[in-house]
């Protein structure tokens, strides 16, 4: 299918298209950086419904191409090194220990296996079988025919490999009852999508990404990312809101003692707010709304730490009159803990720095009554006092 930007957002938002692949000359495109820049930000897919795969073919291609880089770079190092040792007179034992102290003894076809594996493993990515998928007589009679992807250039033999991952892809998309967006530079990928009920296919991966952020939970796992590694900083704002509700919510002593006694809170202060980071599957947040593309709310929980302080006054009971006769008086302090909700309002572009413009304290039916425990508590004398009355 040939889709248009709007098409591609809508039908992500509406989960039509519910996954993503790439096929090798995105990864060749990114350098095989499998560790920085725009490769590893597919990782934001892991907690949600949106899948990222592979092609069996493509991962092969892809940990080929890696091979082959490896190979290359240090078959130029080892040259150098031969015209260092020309140059500088070092010797066979020390250029040979300079190799070994960079490349080590693994050979590039197992460094390739172990990055693309790593990467594989924290992305989430899942790797699409070509065997079981894959029509052989339907495949054949498009070469034959010069179907997409086929086209009829001598060269036309080299596109088997892209007919087998491209019809593994589309099988396994007709399997999940979804639309997959495949993201390829490559034009007999956007030829065969044009005839696939199953495929769209689009050149950017960045743009891809940005699309992905349609879809509340993508860009709700991106809000995540951007807390966890400190690019978003929440809890001041979340701190002004939960301190407001405590100025609202009635805080009940509880206490033992040897004496009668009258307690009243002095004051309630907020001395920790923490993002609850396991309350949800997802992490700290929680889709609730996503009203616009530029807008989305969630709901999060906060563990809050408050220290009550409480103003008490004794009195012991006249045996005489039966009249309370107070004894004296002491200020205790005792914490508790208290979990919050929150409502977080973010505008902005959600794929990169959407910035919080509203939060409030939602109860989610808790009471505004909290009760916190003093334990034993008495009155505190004077040193002074305690003189005169001896």
């Amino acid at each position: 299918m040939e889709w248009s930007a709007d098409e591609i957002k809508r039908a992500i938002a509406d989960n039509e298209i519910n996954a993503i692949t790439l096929d090798t000359s995105v990864f060749d495109g990114n350098g095989n950086r499998f560790e920085h820049g725009l490769l590893p930000r597919l990782a934001q897919f892991n907690t949600t419904e949106v899948m990222f795969v592979l092609s069996d073919v493509v991962a092969g291609e892809v940990c080929r191409h890696v091979a082959q880089e490896a190979a290359e770079a240090r078959s130029k190092v080892t040259a150098a090194l031969k015209e260092v040792g020309k140059a500088w007179q070092v010797s066979n034992v020390q250029r040979d220990e300079a190799l070994a102290q960079l490349f080590g003894k693994e050979l590039p076809d197992a460094l390739a296996r172990r990055r693309f594996n790593a990467f594989v493993k924290a992305v989430g990515a899942g790797i699409i079988e070509s065997g079981s998928r894959v029509d052989v007589a339907r495949m054949l009679d498009d070469y034959f025919s010069s179907k997409p992807p086929f086209g009829k250039a001598a060269l036309k033999k080299n596109e088997f490999p892209d007919a087998i991952a491209l019809q593994a892809l589309a099988s396994w998309a007709a399997e999940q009852n979804t639309v997959l967006l495949a993201v390829s530079r490559d034009a007999d990928w956007k030829r065969f999508a044009k005839t696939s009920e199953h495929l769209v296919v689009i050149d950017d991966l960045a743009q891809a990404l940005g699309y992905f952020h349609q879809n509340a939970n993508v860009a709700c796992a991106r809000l995540v990312e951007r807390v966890k590694n400190g690019q978003l900083d929440l809890i001041d704002r979340i701190r002004e809101v939960v301190e407001s509700e405590i100025e609202r919510s009635v805080f009940i002593p509880e206490m033992a003692s040897a004496y009668n006694f009258d307690a009243d809170i002095n004051e309630a202060v907020v001395k920790t707010v923490a993002l609850d980071t396991i309350a949800y599957l997802a992490g700290p947040f929680s889709v609730v709304d996503k009203p616009s593309e530029t807008e989305l709310v969630v709901e999060a929980e906060v563990k809050v730490e408050i220290e009550v302080t409480a103003d008490i006054t004794f009195s012991v009971r006249d045996s005489l009159d039966g009249d309370q006769v107070p004894i004296g008086s002491s200020r205790s302090k005792a914490t508790t803990n208290r979990t919050f909700n929150v409502l977080l309002t973010f505008e902005g572009d959600l794929a990169a720095d959407a910035q919080l413009t509203d939060a409030e304290v939602w109860a989610k039916g808790k009471s505004r009554y909290i009760t916190v425990d003093f334990g034993e508590v008495g009155p505190q004398w004077d040193e002074d006092e305690e003189e005169e009355d001896e």
